[in-house]
């Protein structure tokens, strides 16, 4: 099935580059703890190359695939889709500094764009407008900070929207989503209580992959009810503790 997502979207290459507005000026915003992007059309796909540790959470609408490979992000538009109104990507916690930025469109032109970083515009004006011992001090912690976050990591990696082209093995068709880091297929556009697995226990789907959405599924008589990602919380928590200035971590 893996084989028939990347069918898809080279079939959806041709598709769209006739039909889709070409990107020719773009821009990526780093605001706060958000990441936007600013183009005059639609991509194909974002690589995005950065600095530090990072945790990543998908803001992407359906029918866009994010991976995380090292310090390496990679973003793609596998239906041709327009972003949400608000043009985000995801917001994120920890260190993160982008080095560099390459937008594919579906004709396979590609190009560099540029990075607004409003959060370092943010501490030089600081630095250079109060030069007090105590906004030293807040630079040097900022930076301390960064250096010592958790691995890098996506809350959540799923495809969502998906439509079959032809039919599973199970005879399924319809919507469906693609969990990568888990390696389910689910019913639905996106996990709800209405999900069942697509070629996976029925069992082990609602303790791996429902518990992580917070939702209740009942399955062979017994219902499952799991909070959210305790470790991602744990290590967001992390990010602001002493201990992780000290090394300990």
């Amino acid at each position: 099935m893996l084989k028939s997502i990347k069918n898809l979207s080279n079939f959806n290459k041709i598709i769209y580059s006739a039909a889709i507005a070409e990107v020719s000026q773009a821009s990526l915003d780093l605001t706060d703890n958000t990441l936007s992007l600013d183009s005059n059309g639609t991509f194909k796909m974002l690589i995005i190359k950065f600095k530090g540790s990072v945790l990543i959470y998908n803001k992407l609408p359906n029918g866009y695939s994010i991976r995380l490979h090292k310090n390496t992000i990679r973003i793609t538009n596998l239906l041709g889709r327009s972003l949400r109104p608000d043009n985000k990507l995801f917001d994120f916690d920890g260190s993160f500094s982008i080095v560099g930025v390459k937008l594919i469109n579906f004709s396979g032109f590609t190009f560099d764009i540029e990075v607004n970083d409003i959060n370092k515009l943010k501490l030089i004006n600081n630095s250079k407008t109060n030069l007090e011992d105590s906004t030293l001090l807040f630079v040097e912690s900022y930076e301390e900070e960064s250096l010592n976050v958790v691995k890098s990591k996506i809350d959540d990696d799923s495809i969502k929207g998906l439509q079959t082209k032809s039919a599973f093995k199970n005879g399924y068709t319809g919507y469906y989503n693609y969990s990568p880091s888990k390696n389910v297929f689910a019913t639905g556009k996106q996990i709800t209580n209405q999900s069942t697995p697509i070629g996976k226990n029925k069992v082990e789907f609602a303790k791996n992959i429902i518990k992580k959405q917070n939702i209740k599924i009942k399955t062979s008589g017994a219902i499952y009810k799991e909070p959210s990602d305790v470790k991602l919380k744990r290590d967001k928590k992390l990010l602001k503790t002493k201990d992780i200035k000290r090394g300990k971590y």
